[in-house]
């Protein structure tokens, strides 16, 4: 295990994981002399829940305002492709 990343970090404790470990990670190895300890894996699993909750959340952010505008649109749209030909006919009338 150790061998195979000159990035390995060896713990013994839950507060001895930095979050910065994982930044800028594809994948993520994990490896115990018998098992790996369970504390560990919600960790981690943790820390991608965090992570993916706030990219989300993010990604709606954004999403709004846009979808906000195009519904404007379109609904002005249906207001100017309804209202123009009545004044149309209202001209036709005079």
């Amino acid at each position: 295990c150790l061998a195979s990343n000159p990035r390995t970090h060896i713990i013994s404790d839950i507060d001895e994981i930095d979050r910065a470990w994982f930044v800028g990670a594809e994948s993520i190895g994990i490896c115990g002399a018998t098992s790996t300890p369970k504390w560990l894996m919600e960790k981690v699993a943790n820390y991608y829940q965090v992570e993916h909750k706030s990219l989300i959340d993010n990604l709606q952010a954004l999403l709004e305002p846009v979808m906000i505008i195009f519904l404007a649109v379109v609904v002005g749209g249906i207001v100017l492709a309804v209202i123009l030909p009545m004044f149309g006919l209202y001209e036709q009338i005079k």
